[in-house]
């Protein structure tokens, strides 16, 4: 079993803690307590979902988990193509820096594996038939 953490991007990270925290000392000013318990019990929740996304590969399987809110299992066999993107749409990626796993006919999943490189070796080197193109250049 391998298992990669999710790559967290700052900017994702860093606005969700601006915002908790103007949020928690603006009710600790106005002396709102019930407000700040709420605010900070829901901060310890999101960071700690962000920081389980994890995707474990054992065997043919590949295993995607984000905190208590999100589990799927991803036969390896039925992935056939892997893309770069940055697609922003809600996923189990804790990074904006994503790779799109397109797997059956028509399913996909965005992942943000730290290693990407390793990542998709070891999904290449089970199941040969995986179609990827390295990511391409660009020039800034």
């Amino acid at each position: 079993m391998t298992t990669y953490k999710s790559a967290v991007s700052k900017g994702i990270f860093i606005p969700v803690l601006v915002i908790f925290l103007a949020v928690i000392v603006t009710a600790a000013i106005t002396r709102t307590w019930g407000l700040v318990g709420i605010m900070t019990l829901t901060a310890a929740f999101t960071f700690y979902t962000i920081m389980s996304i994890d995707y474990k590969i054992t065997g043919n399987e590949l295993a995607i988990r984000c905190g208590i809110l999100f589990k799927r299992t991803v036969h390896i066999n039925t992935i056939n193509r892997i893309r770069h993107t940055h697609n922003p749409l809600s996923a189990p990626a804790a990074s904006l820096d994503r790779l799109e796993l397109r797997f059956n006919k028509y399913e996909t999943i965005l992942v943000s594996p730290k290693n990407k490189a390793a990542f998709i070796d070891q999904l290449r080197a089970i199941n040969p038939d995986i179609d990827y193109q390295k990511k391409p250049h660009v020039a800034v």
